[in-house]
C-alpha cells in the first residue's frame, strides 16, 4: 500500500508543521524539524519496535503514514496504535495512519505523551484537526464532529 502523490504531500506538510524528529509515531509539539536523514538514529531495540509496529498494521491491512517513525518514542507509539485499533478514529480508514496528541499540557511530553492522550488518525483528518475544521478533543471547528476516544465504537457496539 504506497502513498499517492497527494498523500506524500500531505504526510510532509504534516511532518514540517510537527517535526519528524524523534523517531516514534506522531508529530512533535509544533517544533519544525526537517523530515529524512536528519531524523536521529533509533536504537536496535527501537528498531525492533518500528518493525514490530509496522508488521501489526501490515497484518491488519493498515498502513502508518511516516512507517512509524514520527516524532513519539516507538513503544509509546506502539501502544497508542494498539489503543486506537490502527484505524483512524474519526473515519475509521486504516490507511495513512498518524497520532495526534488529544491534548497538550503544560507537563511537556512525559504528561503529553502517553498513549491515552493519543489519537490514531489519517492524514487528512489529521490536518482538519490541525486546520481547525476536525472538531476533536483540541479544536472547536466543525468537520466529522468530535473524535471518539479510543476503544469506543458505533451505537451497537460494532466496528
Amino acid at each position: 500500500m504506497g502513498m499517492d502523490g497527494r498523500q506524500q504531500a500531505q504526510l510532509e506538510q504534516v511532518q514540517q508543521r510537527h517535526g519528524a524528529g524523534r523517531g516514534g509515531g506522531g508529530g512533535g509539539k509544533g517544533q519544525v524539524k526537517p523530515a529524512g536523514p536528519t531524523r536521529p538514529e533509533l536504537s536496535p531495540e527501537d528498531e525492533k519496535v518500528v518493525e514490530k509496529m509496522n508488521v501489526e498494521a501490515d497484518s491488519l491491512g493498515a498502513s502508518l503514514a511516516d512507517g512509524g517513525r514520527g516524532g513519539l518514542p516507538p513503544e509509546t507509539a506502539l501502544k497508542a496504535f494498539r489503543l486506537g485499533g490502527y484505524r483512524c478514529e474519526a473515519c475509521g480508514t486504516r490507511e495513512n495512519l498518524t497520532l495526534h496528541h488529544r491534548k497538550h499540557t503544560e507537563g511537556g511530553p512525559e504528561q503529553d505523551d502517553v498513549p491515552a492522550n493519543l489519537q490514531v488518525l489519517c492524514l487528512a483528518d489529521h490536518e482538519r484537526e490541525h486546520s481547525g475544521e476536525g472538531g476533536g478533543a483540541d479544536q472547536g471547528g466543525g468537520g466529522r464532529g468530535p473524535v471518539k476516544p479510543a476503544g469506543q465504537t458505533g451505537d451497537d457496539g460494532d466496528e
